[in-house]
């Protein structure tokens, strides 16, 4: 499909900041090979040229089928996730995502710390197993490769008037924006480059640092090759730090996306019900959150959880989703104590999800 002649938004930027990173991590190394350690080292693993380049030219198929993913002809699907793969003439494999999974991923290693949120570290131990090589840290230096951190886009005042305006038009009222603004949980962001304005559903950190960012935009955009996004993940961002919109702590809703959420808000509000605290997962089958002791301590608090279900447009993509769904089910039982109630909650037929229910003036 020719990814080295693709161009996404921020890919110029995740380069040079994945070589910032990998720069810092290899300056000790070769401080060490030349000056010797000190006493009261430790002998760790050493990422080599070798390893690197093994690393990014092995198939990265079964690493995607390992999560999950169902892999044929350099597409790779799981649920309502896809992402595409190529190999390029110096057999370096490139990924990048589409529709809601975001822009450019970039090589092997990139894919993994994508999927997972771990470390460049971890990554290539991932695609390549146990490495052959050890070299000596000196006493007290850091050992932790930090992954590269999500940052929220500049403010720009039009951008919330744009957005709060977008969301209204799908049926949220002043209230709920002003509640998820407080709760740090929504936020916008202008035009940039050729990509249109969006709202912000920010997943947060114990220290309320964003860790993960999904932007939906206000309007759907077609790239040169002919591909619709709606929605993208910033790069850097972490999902097993998913949106929280927080309500009552024994009852808690997983939904798919920020929108969902909302939604949510407004059709309980309309019922007369109390507000449930809202997961939003990021996408039918994605499980990461579930290794956020957070997320973990939230759904065990609870005497309720519901999985909240979409109808999908194709009996392939339906089969796909409601797998997905089924698996995070498994998931929230394999928290949860015993006795605790799971449900799975349905829209009626012919509507998709819980925002196309809200916007129909639908109830729950």
């Amino acid at each position: 499909m020719g990814l080295e002649r693709r161009h996404k938004p921020h890919q110029e930027t995740y380069v040079a900041r994945a070589r910032q990173d990998w720069n810092m991590r290899n300056e000790r190394p070769a401080a060490a090979r030349m000056g010797g350690a000190t006493g009261g080292a430790q002998s760790v693993q050493l990422v080599t040229a070798a390893d690197l380049q093994r690393a990014r030219t092995v198939d990265p198929t079964a690493m995607l089928e390992a999560h999950g993913f169902a892999v044929r002809m350099g597409t790779a699907r799981r649920g309502s996730d896809e992402i595409r793969f190529d190999q390029h003439n110096d057999g370096h494999y490139v990924a990048c995502g589409k529709g809601g999974r975001g822009d450019g991923i970039g090589d092997n290693i990139a894919l993994v710390r994508y999927l997972t949120g771990c470390g460049f570290r971890e990554a290539v131990e991932e695609l390549l197993g146990s490495l052959g090589n050890t070299w000596v840290w000196p006493a007290g230096t850091a050992q932790r490769h930090p992954a590269l951190p999500v940052r929220m886009p500049r403010f720009v005042d039009s951008a919330r008037t744009d957005g709060r305006e977008y969301l209204r038009c799908r049926g949220i009222t002043t209230e709920t924006l002003d509640e998820a603004e407080a709760q740090g949980m929504l936020g916008y962001a202008g035009p940039w480059k050729e990509w249109p304005g969006g709202v912000l559903f920010v997943g947060r950190d114990a220290g309320a640092r964003p860790r993960s960012i999904t932007k939906r935009l206000l309007q759907r955009y077609v790239d040169a090759e002919g591909e619709v996004w709606t929605k993208r993940d910033l790069t850097g961002s972490d999902k097993r730090y998913p949106p929280l919109l927080r309500g009552l702590a024994d009852d808690v809703w997983l939904v798919e996306g920020g929108v969902d959420a909302l939604a949510l808000r407004e059709l309980q509000r309309r019922a007369g019900h109390a507000s449930s605290t809202v997961v939003v997962t990021g996408g039918a089958s994605v499980l990461v959150w579930k290794d956020n002791e957070s997320v973990r301590a939230l759904l065990r608090a609870a005497r309720t959880v519901v999985v909240a279900r979409d109808w999908e447009g194709s009996p392939e993509k339906q089969a796909n989703t409601d797998a997905g769904h089924t698996a995070q089910e498994e998931v929230v039982r394999e928290i949860l104590e015993p006795g605790v109630d799971v449900r799975t909650w349905w829209p009626p037929k012919g509507v998709k999800d819980l925002a196309a229910l809200n916007e129909f003036g639908g109830a729950l």
